[in-house]
């Protein structure tokens, strides 16, 4: 065996033992080598490509880009295109942006035709069909190669991960074992090519299904939990509508307290404490209660306890500093435990936008009036501790995050099986999984002993069968998944 093909061999198992987490930290890639180092070299486009480095495991093929500006990779202005020569032969495929042999191109923020003005969004995949006009292509869903990225906000580096094994119409094996090529190239909105990385390329390793584990039952409470708190964004009428899903749901998680996003003037406390009594029934002498807020429109916060609770009131209703007509969607709770006292926050901010936006500035609104009220409370001193909990909708910037987090603590929690922190995600939707559901701590007390998303579909088949679920259930309940905190007294 020749030395730079051992190289290549040694590399390619060595990125194959280190998997990546999509969590837009990126402190797991210090160690892979860069793949292509492209010049600053665009400086009036949207983006300037910088450094592309390439790794892969048994299951994804992940790259980590610098796109030289903060951006929205889904809502560009413009679009990237991840070429894909993915046997490295270049008589298969076609020729695309004179790049020969492609054969799967992986699109961010393709161009909406039903926006006014054409604008792009999401995330896609095109299968091209024909030597150029480059426009023939075969469009599909990026859900289908198990496309994922992080962070969801805005920033300038970015991690992308696509699953090996992928079936795809026309494509033989898509990043099977062997070599693939790749290129990135950035289009601005006028259609013409601003920025392109050079061809490079990847060797690897042959796919494998996950390892069997799961030993413990990874619903479990962490060792020394004291409370258990679940947030959860249900989407509108999706406790009325799947009453017996979520209750399944609930009764697997078991949790003290529950901060739901997404109820609506037609849920009914009394109905919605019946349930959760019925799923997860409290000690002998407590039974489920749930208040559910006033304000923020529509769509209304609610909190669940089966321990002693009563609302808070400075945060139902809480205005909106400059639009005093208007509040946030917000509600408050204090709950006592053991003589402790708990300020629990259920927040819902602003959805949808792009960083600069007002929908972002809205959002950054209200993380600073949840902040204030917040530290108002700490001030106080009448509570031992604080929890903050919801969908925060961190599409634009992450200036809201950074608001809150003056004050709190960010609970890092990750999927199942460890490899996303996504939060969110819908097959039917352009729009990629991302992370938009937080949970934040007081310091130093109360700490979290172990937190957790749960999606379902990365419980093994002991588990489901133990729970009474199926592997669909989270999905099938909401578009969002439950983010599940255990956390202890100091």
């Amino acid at each position: 065996m020749s030395v730079p093909l051992l190289f290549a061999v040694f590399a390619s198992v060595a990125a194959a033992a280190s998997p990546v987490v999509i969590d837009g930290r990126f402190e797991d890639w210090t160690t892979v080598p860069v793949a292509v180092d492209d010049p600053a070299d665009a400086p009036d486009a949207a983006v300037d490509f910088g450094t592309v480095r390439v790794t892969h495991d048994h299951r994804f093929v992940h790259l980590l880009v610098e796109l030289g500006r903060t951006v929205n990779v889904q809502q560009l202005d413009g679009s990237i295109e991840i070429l894909l020569d993915v046997d490295a032969d270049t008589a298969t495929g076609r020729s695309v942006h004179d790049m020969p042999g492609v054969d799967v191109i992986v699109e961010l923020s393709p161009r909406d035709p039903q926006s006014t003005p054409p604008a792009g969004r999401g995330a896609g995949i095109a299968i091209p069909v024909d030597d150029p006009p480059p426009g023939d292509r075969m469009r599909l869903s990026a859900h289908l190669i198990g496309f994922t990225y992080g962070p969801t906000y805005a920033g300038d580096l970015f991690e992308f991960r696509l699953r090996r094994g992928a079936v795809l119409p026309g494509v033989k094996s898509f990043l099977g074992p062997g070599r693939f090529r790749a290129r990135l190239i950035f289009i601005d909105r006028a259609g013409r090519i601003r920025d392109t990385t050079e061809t490079f390329s990847h060797e690897l390793t042959p796919v494998a299904p996950a390892p069997a584990g799961q030993p413990a039952d990874p619903l479990a409470r962490a060792p020394g939990t004291d409370l258990r708190v679940v947030t959860w964004n249900t989407g509108a009428n999706g406790l009325r509508d799947r009453r017996a899903l979520f209750g399944r749901l609930l009764h697997a998680l078991a949790p003290d307290v529950i901060l739901f996003q997404e109820l609506t003037e037609a849920d009914d406390p009394a109905e919605l404490a019946a349930l959760l009594q019925q799923s997860i029934p409290a000690a002998r002498r407590q039974r489920w209660s749930v208040i559910i807020g006033s304000g923020g429109g529509r769509l209304r916060c609610a909190i669940a306890s089966r321990l002693t609770m009563k609302k808070y009131a400075p945060l139902d209703p809480l205005p909106l500093p400059d639009r005093p007509d208007r509040s946030v969607r917000v509600l408050g709770a204090e709950i006592t435990q053991a003589g402790r006292r708990l300020l629990v926050v259920c927040a819902h901010l602003r959805c949808c936008g792009k960083a600069g936006s007002f929908e972002d500035r809205t959002r950054l609104v209200e993380a600073d009036a949840i902040r204030r009220a917040v530290e108002r409370a700490m001030s106080s001193r009448r509570f031992d501790g604080v929890v903050v909990g919801g969908d925060l909708n961190l599409v634009g910037s992450r200036w809201p995050l950074e608001v809150l987090s003056e004050s709190l603590v960010v609970v890092e929690a990750l999927q199942i099986d460890g490899r996303s922190n996504a939060t969110w995600a819908d097959a039917r939707r352009p729009f990629m999984p991302g992370r938009l559901d937080f949970m934040l701590l007081s310091s130093p007390s109360p700490e979290s002993r172990g937190a957790f998303v749960l999606d379902t579909r990365d419980l093994g088949r002991r588990w489901l069968a133990h729970h009474g679920l199926g592997a669909g259930d989270t999905a099938d309940a909401s578009d969002h998944m439950p983010v599940v905190v255990d956390l202890a007294w100091e």
